[in-house]
């Protein structure tokens, strides 16, 4: 894809923002004045020439002295919220099989509901069908609006009409 001159700025001024943190690392230990990010789109280049940030460095520098404990003494640092603490007791094993039983049982009984759903689906003729317990209703419902796509959208803020936040548990097997 070629990109005019534009699309090569955008591109660089991303670029620098990406890798910025890496350019002041190797500035820092290389004691370079300044260093060279070429942007290239196959036909044009540009050149973007970053100089050394004091304090992106002294912000490096202090989270390698954080870092350095656990190096010297062979422990890992403290866990953060991106972290995944992983589970070796008893308890937790317990609890883990019997979710891993449990979502197998739910798993098999969401295939024969599908499968009954599915044959009650072909046997119905009319919008309303009801028997031995059971009601099939066959209706409309209108599609969900891809808000990105309304123009008229573009650059407002849509969180003020956002729900309130709550927390979700998520657990995966495998």
């Amino acid at each position: 894809m070629r990109m005019g001159q534009p699309a090569v700025q955008r591109h660089a001024h991303a670029a620098v923002s990406c890798y910025l943190a890496q350019i002041q690392h190797q500035l820092m230990f290389s004691g370079s004045s300044q260093a060279h990010l070429w942007v290239f789109d196959g036909q044009r280049g540009l050149l973007r020439v970053v100089l050394p940030d004091a304090a992106a460095m002294e912000a490096t520098r202090a989270g390698w002295e954080a870092f350095a404990p656990s190096l010297t003494g062979d422990t890992p640092p403290p866990l953060s919220d991106r972290d995944c603490k992983q589970r070796g007791d008893g308890a937790w094993h317990q609890a883990a099989m019997a979710y891993l039983a449990a979502k197998r049982e739910v798993d098999d009984a969401a295939a024969r509901l599908e499968a009954s759903r599915n044959a009650l689906t072909a046997m119905a003729t009319h919008p309303k069908e009801s028997g031995a317990g059971v009601t099939l209703t066959r209706f409309w419902k209108a599609g969900s609006v891809d808000y990105k796509k309304v123009g008229e959208l573009k650059g407002v803020d849509l969180e003020r009409y956002r729900g309130k936040a709550r927390e979700e548990v998520r657990v995966t097997a495998g």
